[in-house]
């Protein structure tokens, strides 16, 4: 079975163990687990590393930013999130482009390879 669990802060707290034992539990049942974080620093990520369980880094958003946080800083963090989802945006249309151009030069060495064939 394959499963994903999100995971929403780097400290190994109470919830965190839970998902981490039950991550790795499930990974030594032969389920294929994969965790998913917001942030690379920290004890969670570390732990899933130790334990060799699929961790990857994935910025969740608007709704990481801790209520104190002034004005500024909450501008702030939406101009990045904006930044990085652009950045996501752009590289996704990047390898469309690129997929594209691969099938059409496929298409053109086939043609070559049919056309060599019948020569």
């Amino acid at each position: 079975m394959n499963i994903l669990f999100v995971a929403h802060e780097r400290n190994l707290g109470g919830a965190s163990k839970s998902l981490v034992t039950l991550a790795y539990e499930l990974q030594k049942q032969g389920n294929k687990v994969v965790v998913v974080v917001p942030f690379k620093s920290g004890q969670v990520y570390a732990k899933l590393r130790e334990l060799q369980i699929p961790v990857y880094k994935v910025f969740f958003g608007w709704w990481m930013m801790p209520s104190y946080w002034t004005f500024i800083l909450k501008l702030a963090f939406r101009i990045l999130y904006a930044t990085e989802k652009q950045k996501r945006d752009t590289a996704e249309q990047e390898i469309l482009k690129f997929e594209a151009e691969l099938a059409q030069l496929r298409e053109e060495a086939e043609k070559l390879e049919h056309e060599k064939q019948e020569n």
